[in-house]
């Protein structure tokens, strides 16, 4: 999705990227007109004839001469000779995707989207390329890697991942090509892709965007809507952007509305076009719709645009029906129709080998800007497989593996914010206040309405330990609800100066979300809500204890809640292993324990989305 849209990258679900070493390559993995040739001629073929079809004549050598420079070496390798590495580039696992973007006044503009093979499957060798074609591009064509040095060592790949980085080049005629690089948001982990792109943002000097991010495009939390790419311009001059691009699981087009942003795009008129290439109101349960979220200027907090992209070849039979609804959606509102049908004739058919694969739609200066994005063909068509509908149990256990050491709460961008500035006194009484209102207050009658709740003496035992600590062992001067009164009161001073209403709507929210779980008729429901509550209590405890250990004003004794819990919340973070081997192994015990455990993580996420957005805004 180049300009925002030579960089649509989604990947095709639910395949792997390396080639099982014991399956022979076989003809199948080519298509045959091309089996016999290199990557480099078929893709000098796509792009001589789009050229031509496009009447850019002219633009034919600096297309192939820079096609080269993105593709050497391994560009003369070929068709098939992945070295065992299947590329999510383009659906057909070709390791390059041509696109065509256009405009009301403006010429088409060719892009091309290119991933440099390494000699070996595996993303250090992808890495190890990318890095050599950056370098490559900086010394031949002048693009710029300085923003790309600043945020590089994040996006380095750590385990499985489904690309390294991507290098994009946008054409337009008598211009020098321009271009883009793209990242893994998810290099780290889905888990910290958050963190790692609030980090990106924040080296680049976009202090707002992550704030704009949670008002918009992430709004329904990173299950729904994933975080996957972070692109750079490598372009010398001022106008170079950072773009988020975030797939939205399941939208209907009512939840993408309140995704985009209205000082970033025409919402109606995305909203419009989302409808017109799918034809309906969703929710879209083909591969994922994508916006992109593109920051330019470090000042301001208005992001320069959003765009929007559609995996056409899901919500159409053919691409038949795919010229179709592009043609009248250009025709509709005055972009060169004539064009496009010239450049992509209609020539496959059916539900496999076809040529469209995505569709996105931008707004520069008001004016519509349209990108269509081509399979190269190079390979034969791989299956769309779509997400399974329902997903296998798993062990209560692995609620414990999960999220102490897979999805850990303080990977939140939140904490990663905290530890990043000074000490705020004013941003530790709103998180103890909120604290406060969402969990401590009525934290006792909680755990005891599931004690009383549960049948299994077991898990009644751990619970009643854990209430008992909470009620200071009989000691109600060590009763935890008083020693937590005593650190917010300590706090007083450094109350912000706004109404209630607005500084502590996130506990009482975070409240609400959790009292769901806790008095669910099911007592295993509540069994994996308590779980999570103990696992998440131990690392923020962790977590805010090094922050309050950063600052020296307030007295030891205003910290005693503090210091208690750090080490009972270990304690009580072991029990929720315990707890959930006492979870039976039936399908209903385990599907209500996770949907327990999964209620809190939800809610602890966007309790710390809105605090965020109040710290920082």
């Amino acid at each position: 999705m180049g300009d925002d849209a030579d960089e649509r990258m989604t990947t095709t679900m639910d395949q792997t990227n390396v080639i099982p070493a014991d399956r022979p390559r076989t003809s199948a993995d080519v298509t045959p007109d091309v089996s016999a040739t290199s990557y480099y001629a078929h893709g000098s073929a796509e792009l001589r004839s789009l050229a031509r079809a496009l009447g850019q004549h002219a633009q034919i050598d600096s297309l192939l001469g820079t096609f080269r420079a993105m593709i050497e070496p391994w560009g003369y390798r070929r068709v098939g000779d992945l070295r065992g590495w299947r590329s999510n580039v383009a659906d057909d696992g070709t390791p390059y995707e041509l696109s065509v973007a256009f405009s009301e006044e403006e010429q088409p503009e060719i892009r091309v989207l290119v991933e440099a093979q390494g000699e070996s499957p595996g993303l250090d060798a992808l890495w190890r390329a990318g890095k050599d074609l950056s370098r490559r591009l900086q010394h031949d064509f002048n693009a710029s890697l300085s923003k790309l040095h600043e945020v590089e060592d994040l996006f380095e790949p750590r385990g499985a991942g489904r690309l390294a980085v991507w290098h994009a080049a946008a054409f337009q005629p008598e211009q020098a090509p321009e271009f883009k690089i793209y990242l893994d948001a998810q290099a780290q982990g889905t888990a910290r892709a958050q963190s790692v792109v609030e980090e990106a943002l924040w080296r680049l000097g976009y202090r707002h965007a992550w704030r704009r991010m949670l008002e918009g495009p992430l709004r329904r939390g990173f299950a729904l809507d994933e975080l996957k790419y972070f692109a750079l311009d490598l372009s010398p001059h001022g106008e170079a952007r950072a773009k988020v691009y975030v797939s939205h699981h399941g939208v209907s087009l009512a939840e993408l509305s309140a995704s985009l942003l209205p000082d970033a795009c025409d919402v109606d008129s995305m909203v419009d076009f989302c409808r017109h290439m799918t034809g309906g109101e969703g929710p879209y349960t083909g591969r994922p719709i994508f916006t992109c979220t593109a920051f330019r200027d470090i000042h301001m907090s208005a992001p320069l645009s959003q765009t929007l992209y559609v995996p056409i070849v899901d919500y159409t039979s053919s691409d038949h029906m795919v010229r179709q609804r592009v043609s009248g959606y250009m025709d509709l509102h005055g972009l060169p129709v004539r064009s496009y049908q010239a450049a992509l004739p209609a020539k496959a058919e059916g539900k496999t080998n076809r040529k469209h694969s995505y569709v996105g739609l931008r707004h520069d200066g008001g004016k519509r800007r349209l990108t269509v994005y081509v399979s190269p063909q190079a390979h034969a068509p791989m299956p769309i497989t779509p997400a399974p509908s329902e997903r296998k149990l798993r062990p209560a256990e692995e609620i414990v593996e999960r999220y102490e050491r897979k999805h850990l709460l303080t990977d939140h961008p939140f904490f990663q914010r905290l530890q990043r500035e000074p000490v705020h006194f004013g941003h530790l009484w709103l998180i103890m206040a909120n604290f406060w209102e969402g969990v401590v207050h009525d934290f006792p009658a909680r755990l005891a309405h599931v004690v009383a709740k549960v049948s299994d003496d077991r898990a009644r035992c751990l619970l009643a330990k854990q209430l008992n600590d909470e009620l200071g062992e009989g000691d109600f001067q060590r009763a935890h609800r008083g020693l937590f009164r005593t650190l917010l009161d300590g706090l007083a001073p450094y109350r912000l100066a706004l109404d209630d209403t607005l500084l502590l709507a996130p506990g009482r929210e975070l409240h609400a979300r959790l009292n769901e779980p806790l008095y669910s008729t099911d007592e295993y429901e509540s069994i994996g809500a308590l779980m999570l509550i103990e696992i998440y209590g131990k690392q923020v405890d962790v977590r805010l204890g090094s922050e309050f250990r950063r600052q020296h004003e307030l007295p030891r004794e205003v910290l005693t809640w503090l210091h208690l819990h750090e080490e009972l919340e270990v304690d009580h973070a072991e029990d929720s292993l315990c707890l959930a081997r006492l979870v039976p192994a039936r399908e209903a015990h385990l599907a209500a324990a996770w949907a327990g455990a999964e209620a809190v993580a939800r809610a602890s996420e966007q309790y710390f989305d809105a605090l965020y957005r109040l710290c920082y805004p």
